[in-house]
């Protein structure tokens, strides 16, 4: 196991906030840190776990409040799937794009055909908030001094799988999604799926097609599908915040964003905790999942 001693987190949270001038993905912050190597030596995945934590963890327990880079920097399938969009206003309002493209060859001197772009602008909606918080006494931190790393990861990390369900719940309630109905098994079905979207809304420009669907359909599809998956031309994630029995298949880069602030981390005194020596860690984020193009998302029936 990694030691990381009061004078080597020191140096790692230098380099990390030197990383920090944007909100950037973690696995960026790491690869740009220099000397990273000599900082952890044999225990790469320990000492990347440690980052993590020094991005949201201060020394002291003040009642300060820290804040960690966009949500979309954890690798949580479908939020790094989507467009994140760092928000900051109490409300957001949604706007759904429709296109219809009348491009086409045009004379000398006539009239270029005309396409038709709609905008259709929703009502306002407030982001949702998505918090919880944990209790823990002084003597408990002070006496395991890798706790409050422990305590920040499980914090954050469950407001971001609450987000992924958001998200995922989104996809499944929006409303003109594209339906593509099972065909001859799961493999054919997703296939073609696949195939559909690659010219679903293809104004939307270029990007990657990515499947989303359950663990257990994942399974079912490699069984099916074996080694000749990775040759086929779409991303494949799997998360348990969708259910079994269908995928969703999109260029979701441009069609779908997530409106989020921040993961804020803050430490403070609930009621009677100080005369406890007990202090509450608490994690937070305000965050709207949105379809911005539904028609270039395929919801597929896998059987």
């Amino acid at each position: 196991m990694t030691v990381v001693t009061p004078s080597r987190s020191a140096e790692l949270l230098d380099l990390v906030s030197a990383e920090l001038g944007t909100p950037r993905s973690l696995g960026d912050v790491v690869a740009g840190i220099e000397n990273l190597d000599r900082l952890r030596p044999g225990h790469p995945a320990a000492a990347q776990a440690r980052i993590a934590n020094l991005l949201v963890t201060s020394g002291g327990l003040g009642p300060e409040v820290t804040t960690m880079p966009h949500p979309g920097l954890v690798d949580t399938p479908l939020l790094a799937a989507v467009t994140g969009v760092d928000e900051t206003a109490d409300s957001v309002v949604p706007v759904t794009v429709a296109f219809t493209n009348s491009a086409d060859e045009t004379a000398e001197g006539d009239a270029s055909p005309e396409s038709a772009l709609t905008f259709t602008t929703g009502t306002a909606q407030v982001l949702r908030t998505v918090s919880h918080h944990i209790p823990v006494t002084r003597q408990a931190l002070a006496h395991n001094p890798t706790l409050r790393a422990d305590i920040d990861t499980y914090l954050s990390g469950g407001v971001l799988v609450k987000l992924e369900q958001l998200l995922a719940d989104a996809l499944a309630d929006t409303l003109g999604v594209q339906m593509h109905a099972f065909d001859t098994n799961i493999a054919t079905t997703v296939r073609t799926a696949i195939a559909k979207a690659q010219s679903a809304m293809r104004e939307l420009g270029p990007g990657t097609v990515t499947v989303v669907l359950s663990p257990q359909d994942h399974a079912k599809l490699d069984l099916a599908v074996g080694a000749g998956l990775a040759h086929w031309p779409a991303s494949i994630a799997s998360t348990p915040a969708l259910p079994n029995g269908f995928a969703y298949v999109s260029r979701f880069k441009q069609a779908a964003q997530l409106f989020a602030s921040r993961v804020n981390i803050a430490v403070g005194y609930i009621g009677t905790q100080f005369p406890q020596n007990k202090v509450t860690v608490r994690a937070d984020v305000e965050a709207l999942p949105h379809l911005a193009a539904p028609a270039a998302v395929i919801k597929a029936a896998l059987s």
